[in-house]
């Protein structure tokens, strides 16, 4: 099985919706040589749960093979909703929270799950990691670019 790295990174981070943009670099090794994919993304009116969600789910998607993949984030949204199995619960509620209300992002977390039924998928450490800098400075060039001030 082949062993990837995904790093998830976003410019806006917080509660609320907002303008912004995320990114993620997929790391592999072919004949013990690392290669790269990256691909970032301008998004509007999105929560930062949106964005770590779809981020990871696009990237898991360019894959073609079943992989073993360790997931970074800079957020850890999904982490601590897998560490704390949170989807398996909110599946056998009928996809309610604990408050009783629907959970949040539903169709984005029923994407990721049928992604990550592909894959071996362990979630990494949250926050700053190997690729954020470079992220974000290539994010914050993006929206540059897209507002016209670079």
């Amino acid at each position: 099985m082949i062993e990837a790295n995904l790093y998830i990174e976003q410019t806006k981070k917080g509660p609320g919706r907002y303008d912004g943009a995320y990114g993620y670099v997929l790391e592999f090794f072919v004949k013990g040589e690392p290669k790269t994919r990256e691909e970032y993304v301008s998004s509007k009116n999105v929560t930062a749960h949106q964005m770590e969600l779809i981020a990871i789910t696009e990237a898991l998607k360019r894959l073609t093979k079943s992989c073993k993949i360790t997931i970074y984030s800079g957020h850890g949204f999904y982490k601590n909703a897998l560490s704390r199995n949170l989807i398996k619960k909110w599946q056998e509620d009928n996809w309610k929270n604990a408050k009783g209300g629907e959970v949040a992002n539903k169709s984005e977390w029923e994407e990721l799950i049928r992604e990550m039924a592909k894959h071996e998928v362990i979630p990494g450490e949250s926050g700053h990691h190997a690729y954020s800098d470079y992220m974000i400075t290539q994010m914050k060039k993006m929206e540059g670019i897209r507002n016209g001030t670079i």
